[in-house]
């Protein structure tokens, strides 16, 4: 089997690390006997998704988002095709609200991709520190530091519940969010 995935924008999105999240899907790969070709696309060039599988996003600095939500809005229509045709999305960090439909930096809000209907609004209060999620998919474990509150709409669901850790918003016990393929 081959997959091809899409890596977008890694010299701007990788402030976690996120090039370890690529290392470590390509030994998960390989250990399932799984061919995993990555694509590197830079904020400049172009790209195609007609033979993604898989499309990576990593976490990345606030100044950043405005232009990173630009290019992927000027791909929204190849990207709503993409979701609904099953190709998966796996957002990290900042970049999970950005495929919603509003997201806030300071007091400014600007318009999210709108891949899924949620938002995430800028708070006072930063939520740092480990978080533990019960999920569909076993327990995850990882680190917050946000100040964004994100809400999910009717159609999306939480990636799981928190065990630990403030999540989406340090209220309704909830962390990530899931819309078909879109993680």
């Amino acid at each position: 089997m081959q997959l091809n995935l899409i890596h977008l924008f890694p010299e701007l999105l990788n402030l976690s690390g996120d090039r370890g999240n690529i290392t470590v899907l390509t030994k998960r790969c390989r250990l399932r006997d799984i061919s995993l070709s990555v694509e590197k696309v830079s904020l400049e060039e172009e790209f195609s998704l007609s033979e993604a599988d898989f499309l990576y996003l990593g976490n990345g600095s606030e100044k950043d988002l405005p232009r990173i939500t630009q290019k992927l809005l000027e791909k929204k229509a190849d990207l709503l095709t993409f979701r609904e045709k099953g190709g998966v999305i796996l957002a990290s960090g900042n970049t999970y609200p950005i495929l919603g439909t509003l997201f806030s930096i300071g007091e400014k809000n600007f318009p999210g991709v709108g891949l899924l209907q949620m938002e995430t609004h800028s708070s006072d209060t930063r939520m740092t520190g480990n978080v533990v999620v019960n999920t569909p998919f076993g327990i995850l474990t990882g680190f917050e530091n946000h100040m964004g509150k994100t809400r999910l709409g009717a159609s999306v669901t939480p990636l799981g519940t928190l065990i630990t850790g403030n999540g989406n918003n340090g209220e309704d016990r909830t962390e990530g969010a899931v819309y078909k393929n879109i993680f």
